[in-house]
């Protein structure tokens, strides 16, 4: 059970922990829950738990950073920059639990995004926000 907290980012952190105990498998590509007599469920099945696949995004989260131009992962000509990866389960996730509790989106504003960038580092491509 989640108790409301006194700052958006907490609460998130909280939800975020609690998620990631979940051991259920399911695909990260299509988002089906496993099934052993029918898989392959996709045609690019990413079978895991929600811990598996993000330490997955983590590790491609990394990668990425230290194969961007700069510290802001901007492309050259600055026209576009990376921002946040996380598993697709996780956003949906948030974005329904902060709906649902506090009846608002989880990034209502960029300054918003910035934030989460800010507190959850793992999540964002950029070296500096």
């Amino acid at each position: 059970m989640l108790i409301k907290t006194g700052t958006k980012w907490k609460a998130a952190r909280a939800f975020l922990n609690l998620w990631l105990k979940d051991k259920s498998l399911y695909c990260n590509w299509c988002g089906k829950t496993y099934n052993e007599k029918e898989f392959p469920c996709c045609e690019q099945p990413q079978v895991g738990s929600n811990l598996d696949h993000t330490r997955g995004i983590i590790r491609q989260n990394q990668a990425f950073r230290n194969s961007r131009n700069n510290d802001t992962a901007t492309t050259k000509d600055k026209s576009l920059r990376w921002g946040v990866s996380m598993p697709p389960a996780l956003m949906t996730a948030l974005e329904k639990y902060f709906m649902k509790e506090y009846n608002e989106k989880l990034f209502k504003n960029v300054e918003e995004l910035h934030q989460f960038m800010r507190e959850f580092p793992v999540f964002r491509i950029p070296k500096k926000v």
